[in-house]
């Protein structure tokens, strides 16, 4: 998996220079910024989706395992048939995040 810059992550509205900043909350109450985008409409939820980033890896990684891990216990082609292309689209998301495509 690709390394990347640990949360929690979070933007910013900096209404003087009407942009966005995307940061990553450190140690001992430091902060850096990660990204700087626009001030429009769009901007402001491009910030909030790039902030989740991280969040969404690790949840739709957890649904991934616990799917797999439901499907190999109950023997069941009936839950992977259901819902594999769900899960199909979740391993996509996670390899385009990742650097594994």
């Amino acid at each position: 998996m690709t390394e990347f810059t640990p949360g929690p992550w979070a933007s910013h509205e900096h209404t003087q220079t009407d942009t966005y900043t995307i940061y990553v909350a450190g140690r001992n109450w430091e902060s850096w910024g990660i990204a700087h985008i626009g001030y429009t409409k769009e901007d402001k939820a491009n910030a909030r989706l790039i902030a989740a980033a991280p969040d969404l890896l690790e949840a739709l990684t957890e649904y991934i395992r616990l799917f797999e891990a439901h499907c190999i216990t109950n023997h069941s082609t009936d839950d992977k048939d259901f819902t594999g292309y769900l899960a199909e689209k979740a391993r996509a998301a996670i390899a385009k995040a990742t650097g594994e495509e």
